[in-house]
Order: C-alpha cells, then sequence, then structure tokens
C-alpha cells in the first residue's frame, strides 16, 4: 500500500480507540466527581489510563494531518483552518455546558481548544521536519517551566503558565502536548509503513468511531449521564 491516497485503518482505529479509552476514563470521572462511587482517579493506575489515552488522542492529530497533506496538497492550510475553526466552535459549546454544570471549575482551554489552536501552529509547519522536531524539544523543554510561573496575564494561560483561578475539569496547555502533536506527525513523515502494516487488521467498529471522533466526543457526557439516570444513580 504505497500509494497515499489509500485510507489507513489503523489510523481509524487506533483514534477510535483513543475515544474508546477516554470515554471509559470519562465514566470513573463522573462516578467520583458526584460522589456515586468510591473511586479515586488519581490514582497510579488511572493517571496512567489516562496519559496513555491523552498521548494517543493528541498524537494522531498529527498524524492525521500529514496524511491529509500527503493526499492533497492544495489548499491544504485553508481546509485545515476551517477544521479547526469547527472544533474551536465544539470546544466552546463544551465551555459553557460545564460553566453550568460545575462554574469555576468549567473547562477554560481544554483538549478541544488545545488541538483547534495545535491544528492552527501546525499546518504551516507540517512538511517542514526540522521545524517540527525543534518545535517537540523547544515545547518539551519549556512546558515545565512554564507549569512553575505564576502571571496574572490571562492569555498565558493556554501557554501552560499558571494563572489565579485556573482550575479546570481539563486543561490541555501548548506546551509542552503541542510537542507530541509534532511527533506524531514527525513519525508519519518516517513511519508511514508502520500504519500500512497495522492496517492489515481491520476492526470496523472502532474504525467507524474513529470517523466520528469529534461527534461522539461532544455527545459521550451527555449519553453516560442518561445511562446513570436509568441506572437508578441519584444525579442530583
Amino acid at each position: 500500500m504505497n500509494n497515499v491516497k489509500v485510507r489507513l485503518y489503523a489510523v481509524d482505529w487506533l483514534r477510535g480507540l483513543a475515544l474508546l479509552g477516554m470515554v471509559g476514563f470519562h465514566v470513573f470521572v463522573i462516578l467520583e466527581f458526584l460522589k456515586l462511587a468510591d473511586v479515586d482517579t488519581h490514582a497510579l493506575g488511572f493517571a496512567i489510563w489516562a496519559k496513555v489515552v491523552q498521548v494517543l488522542f493528541v498524537g494522531i492529530v498529527g498524524v492525521a494531518m500529514v496524511l491529509s497533506y500527503q493526499r492533497r496538497k492544495e489548499g491544504f492550510v485553508c481546509r485545515q483552518v476551517l477544521r479547526a475553526a469547527l472544533i474551536f466552535l465544539m470546544a466552546e459549546i463544551v465551555s459553557a455546558a460545564t460553566y453550568l454544570m460545575v462554574g469555576h471549575l468549567y473547562v477554560k482551554f481544554g483538549i478541544l481548544h488545545f488541538i483547534a489552536l495545535g491544528v492552527l501552529i501546525l499546518a504551516p509547519l507540517i512538511s517542514r521536519k526540522l521545524l517540527l522536531l525543534v518545535l517537540a524539544f523547544v515545547a518539551v523543554f519549556l512546558g515545565p517551566i512554564f507549569a512553575q510561573i505564576s502571571t496574572d496575564i490571562s492569555i498565558l494561560y493556554i501557554f501552560g503558565f499558571r494563572i489565579n483561578g485556573g482550575e479546570a475539569l481539563d486543561y490541555f496547555p501548548i506546551f509542552p502536548w503541542i510537542s507530541v502533536m509534532a511527533v506524531g506527525a514527525l513519525f508519519t513523515w518516517y513511519g508511514r509503513g508502520v500504519f500500512e502494516w497495522m492496517s492489515r487488521q481491520r476492526f470496523p467498529l472502532l474504525e467507524w468511531m474513529g470517523r466520528h471522533t469529534l461527534a461522539i466526543y461532544m455527545l459521550h457526557v451527555p449519553i453516560i449521564l442518561v445511562i446513570l439516570f436509568f441506572l437508578g444513580y441519584d444525579l442530583l
């Protein structure tokens, strides 16, 4: 499968697997937050689960961007801008919904906000492998530094600086997370054959989930709450 226009099913089912892992983790987060079960999602096992899912989910964004560029270079940046705009709109809906539900812990700059901005950052760099590598190293280096710095400049929150009132249910600062997206892009440039080999295995349900990630992500929390309600849990 050397044709760049051939769909790599592994990318779909890996994205679907990451989404499934995220949904499963959020079930336990909801049970803990609403005090419906004795669960500690900060325990080591849950922390590892969450980090693996997050890295896979974000890394595949970079993978998908390279594959999209390889399929059709013309208009690539414009397509990514439109994609980022849609994702950002969904991110703002998440922010509004979580503000109504949990007040000050609402999602200010969560995974969808990050992906939208990350796509805009990577789009003009997607074919410049050296710049992707530099960005990855810089982000990994600056992330822990920024996380130790407090500031009153709110806009710096998105880059990883600490601000008063920055606590949130979900937080994905540009630094260091843009490094994961950049590494995903780099891996695809040099390791496309891995995805071609993995695509020999088919997982239709996961592939379907991977092709409808945004819609499922937006609906999964309300669906979980509805299921818990019908199972007899007191959500109030």
